[in-house]
């Protein structure tokens, strides 16, 4: 992650750190919400000019080194302050399950009053935000061997600002004490002189830390690595200029350009493709459900094999695994203005037809650490 940001938190790691367990597994759910509210705002379109600041953001760690910064970090709309307008948030990706990522931790909060977005805090060098099961934020604060705190914030329910309900604060009796003194306050600041010196020990404080953040909530984050929204018109999808037919129903006699098969273990079905027109970068993908974005499914994809220029009279062969209800494998081609669209191979319910269907792509499978684990096999050199 973003040394100069998240750093300087190896001591308060290491004393909480060294009295948590890894807990019981906590149940999870699809905790986003729709983007758009009753009245048919689109929250994503309001929040979009600072989503883009942030993946601007996110790609200036990886400029400074950090490679995995635009799979470790991720973003989520949820309504934290209960005012029924869902907040910004961005997190670290700390966990993986599938195709989904969790985290706790959060190194920012957005909130939208009337159309405009307020930044409620971005995490610094002191400070570590997590989200706790009840909608507030926990807060640790390290400036120091000695001086640390423990607060629990809730975003105002007009989300305007984030409120402080506790805080608990340590200073050093002096230079060389390993002991300090605690106080309390409900302004959040680390200032004895508007706080209450409480009977409490620094391991006092530590042990409510570690209390709290057991109650830190996992939440669904979409990393950077799959943020690619636009304002822009609903999603249209066209048809298909590649024709897709069982090899079976086709002459035996027929001419066909060449033969591919991804050598996996199980049924497979061979395809016959051909084209009315020629068509540029054709590409025999894999496809990996993600996510749904409004009311559409979005897939990451992986290339197994392509033809620069398809033509009408160079029909191929593929071999496939057999076709199953989520769409597994597909293909992509360039339209005449360059544009490129993305297939996912169907089968009929009612005839047993094969067809191919446009879909969303979220980015290629490297984008998410994914790996394809099927044996390819084509004539000349991974070309159609």
């Amino acid at each position: 992650m973003n040394r100069k940001i998240f750093s300087c938190w190896f001591i308060l790691c290491f004393l909480v750190a060294a009295s948590f367990g890894v807990g019981e597994a906590r149940p999870r759910a699809d905790i986003e919400g729709p983007v758009a509210n009753a009245q048919g705002i689109d929250y994503k379109q309001i929040y979009n000019m600072t989503l883009e600041s942030l993946h601007r953001w996110v790609a200036d760690q990886v400029r400074m080194g950090d490679e995995e910064a635009p799979r470790q970090i991720g973003y989520f709309l949820k309504d934290i302050s209960g005012d029924g307008v869902p907040e910004l948030i961005v997190g670290a990706i700390t966990e993986e399950d599938g195709t989904y990522r969790y985290g706790s931790e959060l190194y920012a909060v957005y909130s939208c009053q009337q159309g405009y977005v307020k930044r409620l805090f971005f995490g610094g060098t002191h400070q570590r935000y997590t989200l706790l099961s009840d909608g507030r934020i926990l807060t640790m604060t390290m400036d120091g061997v000695h001086d640390f705190g423990v607060g629990v914030y809730r975003i105002a329910p007009d989300g305007s600002e984030l409120t402080c309900e506790d805080y608990y604060f340590v200073v050093a009796a002096d230079e060389s004490a390993q002991r300090g003194d605690v106080y309390h306050n409900t302004s959040g600041q680390s200032d004895v002189g508007v706080s209450e010196k409480m009977n409490m020990t620094p391991e006092d404080v530590l042990a409510l830390g570690r209390k709290l953040d057991g109650q830190a909530q996992p939440v669904r984050l979409y990393p950077f690595s799959l943020y690619f929204y636009e304002p822009k018109e609903p999603f249209t999808p066209e048809t298909s200029r590649v024709w897709v037919r069982r090899r079976e129903a086709v002459d035996p006699g027929t001419y066909y350009r060449s033969r591919f098969h991804v050598g996996q273990e199980g049924a497979h079905v061979s395809l016959f493709l051909s084209a009315e027109k020629e068509l540029m970068n054709v590409h025999v993908l894999a496809l990996r459900y993600l996510d749904t974005e409004a009311g559409q499914p979005i897939f990451a994809t992986h290339s197994l094999a392509g033809i620069y220029r398809f033509q009408p009279e160079h029909p191929v062969i593929v071999d496939l695994p057999i076709v199953d209800a989520m769409p597994a494998y597909g293909l992509s081609y360039e339209d005449e203005e360059g544009r490129p669209h993305t297939f996912a191979l169907r089968e009929s319910g009612f005839d047993g037809s094969l067809f191919f269907e446009e879909i969303q792509t979220g980015g290629e499978w490297g984008d998410f650490g994914m790996i394809f684990d099927g044996i390819t096999y084509v004539l000349p050199e991974g070309r159609l």
